[in-house]
């Protein structure tokens, strides 16, 4: 009968194990590497959406104010041009 030698051998598994953990590593470094980027490219977005959305500055009270204070400016200011032009074209008539 002949010596039969065993499949693997304890140095054999050792070095396989040891592959496989370098292969293991590899791979949750390149993950990382990967999730470190996704991260970073997602900062920037949010950072440049961040510095486009300002702030409120005031009240809805205090808009409505201005807003109501100009267009009542605004609307004086046209009937005082449509008198001007009223007078303009009356004195061009009769004089």
């Amino acid at each position: 009968m002949s010596k039969k030698e065993p499949l693997l051998t304890r140095a054999k598994i050792r070095e396989l194990k040891e592959q496989e953990s370098k292969l293991t590593k590899l791979k949750e470094l390149e993950l990382q590497k990967q999730f470190e980027a996704q991260e970073k490219k997602i900062g920037k977005f949010f950072s440049k959406e961040k510095k486009k959305v300002k702030s409120v500055k005031g009240s809805r009270a205090v808009q409505t104010e201005k807003i109501h204070e100009r267009s009542s400016f605004l609307t004086k200011a046209i009937i005082i041009v449509m008198l001007l032009l009223v007078i303009m074209f009356l004195a061009v008539k009769y004089l």
